[in-house]
Parts: C-alpha cells; sequence; structure tokens
C-alpha cells in the first residue's frame, strides 16, 4: 500500500482538514485506489478520469464504467461510504498541457460527484484491465 497525504495539494481556504489517498497494488493486476476526505465546511466532492477522445467510455452500470484503448481496456468501479455518488461522462474542456502525444487530441472524462455537500468522505475507485 502507498499512503499520500493531499491535504496540502488544495487551498487552505477550501478548509479541507485531511485528504489522504491510499493505492493497493493486487496479485491480479487490479488496483484499489481510496481516499479519504474531511473538511470543516461541507463541499461538493467530484473526481475525474481522464482520456483522449478517441477511446470510448461506455456505461456498464451504476459507477462502473470501461474504457477502452485497443486492444487494452480499463474497468472503472466508484464505491463509497459517506455520501451518495453521482456519475457521468463528460468532455473535458481544459486539459493543463500545452501538447499533447496525440497531437493535441481532445480529451473527455468519467466524473464521479457527491451529490449533496457533506463534511466526510471515503471513495473506492477499483481499476482492473
Amino acid at each position: 500500500c502507498v499512503k499520500m497525504d493531499l491535504t496540502c495539494a488544495y487551498d487552505p481556504e477550501l478548509q479541507l482538514a485531511r485528504y489522504t489517498r491510499e493505492f493497493h497494488f493486487n496479485t491480479d493486476g487490479s488496483v484499489r485506489v481510496i481516499d479519504h476526505v474531511t473538511s470543516a465546511v461541507p463541499h461538493r466532492f467530484a473526481w475525474l478520469f481522464h482520456t483522449y477522445r478517441s477511446h470510448p467510455i461506455h456505461l456498464l452500470g451504476p459507477l462502473r464504467y470501461r474504457i477502452d484503448n485497443p486492444p487494452e481496456q480499463l474497468t472503472l468501479t466508484a464505491r463509497a461510504t459517506g455520501a451518495t455518488l453521482t456519475d457521468r461522462i463528460a468532455d473535458t474542456l481544459v486539459v493543463w498541457a500545452y501538447r499533447n502525444e496525440n497531437l493535441d487530441e481532445a480529451f473527455h472524462h468519467v466524473a464521479f460527484a457527491t451529490e449533496t455537500a457533506v463534511c466526510e468522505i471515503t471513495v473506492g475507485f477499483d481499476l482492473q484491465n
């Protein structure tokens, strides 16, 4: 397990008390990412998983997606405690890079967000190819 404290990566005005991320690397090749977020004030939190628009994103079920990059694919599943998550596929308006390896190809993403503002949430993402 690799654990990181991300609290200082965010603006202090957000009043995040603690934000940690854990990476669990499983023997079957899958990865589980777990975020624990605690805030002094309620927020609607969101997580975005970006990919090139030429890599199709398919909805497989509630909070479950597949991203294709033939011949590879990645299955992404989200689970949360402390809040209900919404999910959607959307175009990415800005990617913070001047150029990318695919000739400035556009991006899209899977977005997971808390349905309401909360002070605490734990969310897990299972990634499997």
